[in-house]
Order: structure tokens, then C-alpha cells, then sequence
């Protein structure tokens, strides 16, 4: 993947099957990594439409959320499947279990975060930029605008529509040339 991303205290890093990825760790870098192949959520353990309808499974880019209410949940569902694993008497089916329950939830409270960030900011980002009436401004004048970090503004557009800033802007003034050559 071309993207950086550095996870810091609650916060999960999705990386989907097939997506290439590497790690860099520092200096007293501690929490949890782990990674399962698809069939161990096989189609006898789970339907494959209910595998498909998991968006952070089937993302092509890898997706990071921040679960500060939610942290101690997913910390402890964590840490129960890192000392199922480690057992001597494994069982494959209760870490199956866990595993089900920790994307599940994550699922659901992306989906939730989601709905309130990622649609009201991305959406009147949008309108804006393609209102003709409007002047398009620069990354700072919007970030400003939204009352948020140019940061936090051009990852939560880019999170919900593949696209950074930059290109919406670039698209937004070729379309508007275009009409005015028209």
C-alpha cells in the first residue's frame, strides 16, 4: 500500500486480504498485531454473503479507526484470542468466535462513526466544491471552513470517497473550465 500510517493508543488498523503492506515498529511500540487467512472464517463457520457484507474485510485500502469508548472491549477481546492462541489445549473454534465478535463490533462501530462524520463533512464537501455559484477555496480556507485540521479533513475525505482533497479541487476546476469553454 502507498499509504503511512502510524497507530497510536485506541486505534485499529484494518489491512484486508491481498492488500501489500509492511511494518516499521519503534521504540516501545506496544499492542496487538495478528492476521488470519480467509478460510479460517470458512464457509462451514460462516456464510459467505455474511463474510462479503463485512466492509472492513473487502476494503482495498487498509482503514484506520480510533475506538476510545470502545477501546477496553476490543483490548480485552484482544487479548483473549492472543492467550487462546497461546494455549496448549487451542480451540480453534472459540477463537473463531472471538474473531467474529471483535469484526463485528468493529464493523459496527465504524459503521457508526462513520454515518456521522464521514457522510455530514464529505457530503457539504462535495456540494461545495461543485456548487458553480461558490468560489473554490484552498485545503486550508476548507479545513477552516469545517472548523478541523486540513489533516483530519483531507483523511475523512479520502476515507469516504478514495479521493484526497487535491483531486476533488482539480476535478471540480477542469469541470467548471470545461463549462466555461462550452
Amino acid at each position: 500500500c502507498n499509504n503511512n500510517f502510524i497507530v497510536k493508543k485506541d486505534e485499529f488498523l484494518f489491512i484486508s486480504n491481498g492488500v501489500p503492506f509492511s511494518i516499521k515498529y519503534y521504540k516501545e511500540c506496544i499492542g496487538y498485531m495478528g492476521g488470519f487467512h480467509n478460510s479460517f472464517l470458512s464457509p462451514d463457520f460462516i456464510q459467505p454473503n455474511s463474510y462479503r457484507a463485512i466492509n472492513l474485510l473487502q476494503s482495498s485500502t487498509p482503514t484506520k479507526e480510533h475506538f476510545t469508548e470502545d477501546s477496553l472491549r476490543i483490548n480485552l477481546t484482544l487479548k483473549k484470542i492472543m492467550e487462546e492462541s497461546k494455549s496448549e489445549k487451542k480451540n480453534d473454534s472459540f477463537i473463531k468466535i472471538l474473531l467474529l465478535d471483535l469484526i463485528y463490533s468493529c464493523e459496527n462501530i465504524t459503521a457508526r462513526q462513520s454515518k456521522n462524520d464521514l457522510g455530514n463533512t464529505s457530503s457539504k464537501f462535495l456540494e461545495l466544491i461543485f456548487d458553480e455559484s461558490k468560489k473554490i477555496l484552498t485545503i486550508p480556507e476548507y479545513a477552516q471552513y469545517f472548523g478541523v485540521t486540513q489533516n483530519h479533513l483531507n483523511k475523512t475525505i479520502k476515507q469516504h470517497t478514495g479521493k484526497p482533497i487535491s483531486e476533488w479541487i482539480e476535478e471540480s476546476i477542469i469541470m467548471r473550465s470545461k463549462s466555461l469553454l462550452q
